[in-house]
């Protein structure tokens, strides 16, 4: 038996969600339960750092300007656009905000490095778990493979680093844990990524040219993936970012399966 469980009460945030997967063992149902808590707890993490709609706004318009098309919107794309969102934050939050920017250019444009649109033919049905007695983050996976918990309560002298770490180890979990649910073979896939990226630097042009002559990269997500991993462009807040802007609060690097 396989559940996925996503729990989160917040009323600082007003956030109260509750989700419940449960299904006798099978991996394609496993990857879809995960693609669908993805996009949320994403989101979540970042609207706990602050006020992002400038970058919201900056990226509609390039959007637009570029009828939604990722290299071009890669290659027009300007730093100073958003450079008073940047100084409203810490300067430690700089590669947080930097993934945002990745992940809303990469969402807009239908461009994923991640699980996204996952279809099959006899999908789970996703049910309201058991509410949390307590204001907190817990998420639940467990199958005959694999078994994670990652869990906290908030209580009047929580910081908002430590509700970030959870949902942070949480995401990395969710987005690791979907690939690996594929079956796919994360050496191959590396492999073949390492020889894209090749003498190539970081950099949203250097983004722009691979997926310009790479047209497998608008299409298949875990080579993507593989891609940014090896350029260190992330679309979402990575352990290293996280463990660099909070050293406190340290988290253990996770490890994609072989």
């Amino acid at each position: 038996m396989t559940e996925i469980i996503f729990v989160n009460r917040y009323k600082e945030k007003n956030w109260d969600d509750s989700i419940k997967y449960e299904f006798e063992d099978d991996d394609e149902k496993a990857v879809y339960a995960l693609s669908k808590l993805d996009k949320l707890v994403s989101d979540r993490s970042y609207e706990l750092l602050g006020d992002l709609t400038g970058i919201d706004k900056y990226i509609d318009t390039l959007s637009k300007e570029n009828k939604n098309n990722v290299v071009d919107i890669l290659i027009n794309f300007k730093a100073k656009e958003v450079k008073s969102v940047y100084a409203k934050f810490p300067k430690t939050y700089k590669s947080f905000l930097d993934s945002y920017i990745l992940r809303s250019i990469l969402e807009k444009t239908k461009t994923y490095s991640w699980i996204q649109e996952y279809e099959i033919k006899n999908k789970p049905i996703a049910k309201k778990a058991d509410p949390l007695e307590y204001e907190g983050v817990a998420l639940f996976v467990r199958n005959k493979k694999y078994f994670a918990v990652k869990r906290m309560s908030i209580i009047k002298d929580t910081t908002m680093e430590e509700i970030l770490q959870t949902l942070v180890s949480a995401y990395n979990t969710i987005y690791r844990k979907a690939f690996d649910f594929t079956n796919l073979s994360y050496k191959d896939v590396n492999e073949k990524a390492k020889k894209i990226i090749k003498g190539k630097r970081k950099g949203y042009p250097t983004l722009a040219e691979l997926i310009k002559t790479n047209k497998e990269l608008q299409n298949d997500p875990y080579l993507l993936s593989c891609v940014l991993e090896g350029l260190k462009m992330y679309p979402y807040i990575d352990i290293n970012s996280f463990n660099k802007a909070f050293p406190k609060f340290k988290l253990k690097k996770q490890k994609r399966k072989k």
